[in-house]
């Protein structure tokens, strides 16, 4: 069993179409309760007019309909059939009131078409639903493979412009790192800017200083700020 839910997992598409009718069930159990009402509104009415002493039940016509909806059991149970196509229980009926042919067929319509119609809609939102959940998650998990990817990019390429393993760039190391085509592409793909624009990020990096053997200070580009601000 476990398995056999490992494997639907690893499936997306068959993973996200059972959620979808998972989460639909809700949706699915009120359109239930809903054609139950309606199915026994009209058990009822159906019992007054043509069951057991009905309105429009005459003597001459008693023995042709007597026992088609002889209580609400048996016509919620025949409307139910009818409403699959199945008018066999209830032609006695349509056969004497020719006239119950057009309420048959409206009844027919709306429970057949109506009805499926909005469980197909609650089905199918439900499951879009679930597929733009999926994606999004997608998306976020993307998001974060990506980031973590330039993150380590970025500290390789630090790694490499530093020479000296002071923990600083300096401003020929960085010229360096920009000179070499390849390093330069990769540091364009990290930060997804051009390499026209690249000289210009040692203006806003360098917020660091480093002390030259003459007592001179230079500027820098600090590990975190080169790693953080791109």
């Amino acid at each position: 069993l476990l398995r056999l839910v490992r494997l639907v997992r690893s499936i997306p598409p068959l993973f996200n179409l059972l959620m979808g009718i998972f989460r639909a069930m809700q949706g699915m159990l009120w359109i239930g309760v809903l054609t139950l009402v309606i199915v026994y509104l009209l058990s009822l009415l159906c019992i007054k007019l043509v069951g057991p002493d009905g309105l429009l039940v005459s003597d001459a016509a008693a023995h042709e309909v007597d026992g088609v909806f002889s209580n609400i059991g048996v016509g919620m149970w025949w409307l139910f059939l009818a409403m699959n196509g199945d008018t066999d229980n209830i032609q006695p009926v349509l056969d004497r009131y020719p006239a119950s042919m057009l309420f048959c067929a409206a009844y027919m319509v709306f429970s057949s078409f109506a009805v499926l119609s909005i469980l197909t809609a609650v089905v199918c939102d439900r499951m879009s639903a679930v597929s733009e959940e999926a994606a999004e998650r997608q998306r976020a998990k993307e998001a974060t493979k990506s980031k973590y990817e330039r993150r380590r990019l970025l500290e390789e390429l630090f790694d490499i412009a530093d020479r000296d393993k002071s923990g600083a760039i300096e401003r020929d190391e960085f010229d360096l790192l920009l000179q070499d085509d390849e390093l330069c592409q990769d540091l364009c793909e990290a930060t997804e800017m051009g390499r026209e624009e690249l000289p210009g990020l040692w203006r806003l990096l360098s917020r660091g200083e480093k002390e030259h053997a003459g007592g001179t200070l230079v500027e820098t580009i600090l590990r975190e700020d080169f790693v953080q601000g791109l």
